[in-house]
């Protein structure tokens, strides 16, 4: 069986849903679904897989998780252009980090990035950013849901503006794809993308 356990941390961004994970009765808004309640555990969380076999019992590498709604999002796509998330933490006394969502009209693509962000603990940190990055897409529907991921960005390296020592590294992980895969399912519904960003730390 799967146990997940989870502690949330104060980060720097606004959640999708908000409610207490130590109270009774959770306080979910009118329409709740199922991905609404993935968001509202774990955003901004760090946490990990615990699974009980033969062997005993054995823990996965804890992973971060952050999501980020992107309202408005053909408003983004045609007219704006980008967007970008408030910055938060990784953890405490971490790496800050904001994502990313750029359009581009005549190439009919979007860009979705998870950059450094200068940050409060940087001089105690390790240079360049070394973890392993995930980014999803959200498809919002409770049933059979296909989200766009990208693959697992196990050669991270990259750094703040004030950290880099050749210049590189402003992009940790991206991933691209075109206007209208996000027409195919409910990628964009309520003119609303949802992004995750998944940090194995």
């Amino acid at each position: 069986s799967v146990r997940l356990h989870y502690t949330v941390l104060l980060i720097s961004g606004t959640a999708v849903v908000r409610f207490s994970s130590n109270a009774g009765t959770k306080q979910l808004p009118a329409g709740d679904t199922g991905r609404l309640r993935e968001i509202g555990t774990y955003n901004g969380t760090v946490f990990t897989a615990a699974t009980d076999g033969g062997g005993g019992r054995r823990s996965a590498p804890a992973s971060f998780v952050y999501y980020w709604r992107v309202d408005l999002f053909w408003r983004l796509v045609f007219v704006d252009g980008q967007a970008r998330s408030p910055p938060f933490y990784v953890s405490p006394r971490s790496y800050r980090m904001a994502l990313t969502v750029d359009s581009d009209v005549t190439a009919r693509s979007v860009r979705v990035a998870a950059v450094p962000v200068a940050g409060e603990f940087d001089a105690q940190l390790e240079w360049p950013f070394v973890h392993r990055l995930r980014l999803s897409v959200l498809d919002q529907t409770d049933v059979a849901p296909e989200d766009i991921v990208s693959r697992v960005w196990d050669d991270v390296r990259c750094a703040t503006a004030l950290q880099r020592i050749d210049g590189g590294g402003g992009v940790c992980a991206f991933m691209e794809f075109r206007h209208d895969v996000l027409t195919y399912r409910r990628y964009a519904s309520g003119d609303s993308l949802l992004v995750k960003l998944t940090v194995f730390v």
